[in-house]
């Protein structure tokens, strides 16, 4: 009891003391979880995993334990091993609904424990096959999730987005924003939906605040995008040189393509050199990478040809800058 207080206390160094204490004394699954969280929450993520792979080894079918260990899984980027851990989640939630006797839920507190394996696998696989992710998302709203959670309305918005039905997206992430406007995922959710409709001034007006935002770097590529719909050209350079800086590939490759776009060969070479210095996030945006910079260095070749005597240092920088 006193490693809990401890715990909630935000007091880690007793909470762990009195915890190792108590699982030395008195082994108990409860506080192999505790001391788990405790690891967790002091971003020893690989220690939590061990803890929380332990206790599955001896409980293969608690619930909770499974969706933190799932979601330590994510923030280590182990897609495949979180989804595997929300997968058997599900499944230990359905043997246990099958056990009751009129197949529905005999308590509300069933209801949270139920609803977040749900969700956690659809939110694994959302990317891939939005299509199951949306049915697992609808299982856990029928096991009365939270539905007051901003960011699950905004993940619905993407989820809808990936099915090409803007409509819906729009009432999820108008949803998710109304439920808290300050926060920079919901804003984002909203902005990408507007950008997929057309409505770039409104994209532009709900991600206006991204350009004071230091690591805001997705919300500042889209708001780059927005702004070269509405040809403010260096509102766009601005942002997405700064999404850039901040390791985003596909805003790199987006300031190149816009820049190639518009004829300005200098800018589009600037972000030229910056994409060849970063690690592709896809296959695709790597091709694309690759054919927009071949494109950039025949483009400059083509125009200092036919500038008769131009020996400028600046076609000759944008040549270097396309080199390789």
């Amino acid at each position: 009891m006193r490693g809990l207080a401890s715990f909630h206390m935000g007091d880690r160094q007793a909470a762990e003391k009195h915890l190792f204490l108590a699982y030395d004394l008195h082994p108990t699954l409860q506080a192999k979880q505790l001391i788990g969280e405790l690891q967790a929450a002091a971003g020893k993520q690989h220690e939590a995993i061990a803890t929380m792979n332990d206790i599955i080894a001896l409980s293969p079918e608690s619930i909770n334990v499974l969706i933190e260990l799932g979601l330590l899984y994510v923030k280590m980027n182990s897609l495949d091993s979180a989804f595997e851990c929300f997968s058997r989640a599900v499944i230990a939630v359905q043997k246990q609904m099958a056990c009751r006797s009129n197949m529905s839920l005999s308590t509300p507190q069933d209801s949270f424990i139920f609803s977040p394996a749900f969700f956690s696998l659809g939110f694994a696989i959302q990317a891939k096959d939005p299509r199951t992710a949306l049915l697992k998302y609808r299982v856990a709203a029928g096991l009365k999730l939270d539905n007051r959670d901003p960011h699950i309305w905004a993940n619905l918005a993407y989820i809808f987005v990936s099915l090409s039905n803007f409509e819906a997206a729009l009432v999820c992430a108008a949803r998710a924003f109304k439920l808290d406007s300050m926060s920079e995922p919901c804003r984002r959710a909203l902005g990408h939906v507007y950008i997929c409709m057309g409505d770039y001034c409104r994209a532009f007006q709900i991600l206006s605040p991204a350009m004071g935002d230091t690591r805001a770097y997705e919300s500042q590529w889209l708001l780059g995008i927005a702004a070269a719909k509405l040809g403010e050209l260096r509102i766009t350079i601005a942002c997405l040189s700064k999404a850039a800086e901040g390791g985003v590939y596909g805003a790199c490759l987006t300031g190149l393509l816009i820049f190639l776009q518009a004829n300005d060969l200098t800018t589009a070479a600037q972000f030229s050199v910056k994409l060849k210095e970063m690690d592709p996030d896809s296959d695709e945006n790597l091709r694309q990478g690759k054919a927009a910079i071949k494109r950039l260095r025949k483009l400059v070749q083509e125009e200092s040809a036919t500038v008769e005597g131009q020996s400028g240092p600046e076609k000759g920088e944008q040549l270097a800058a396309t080199d390789g």
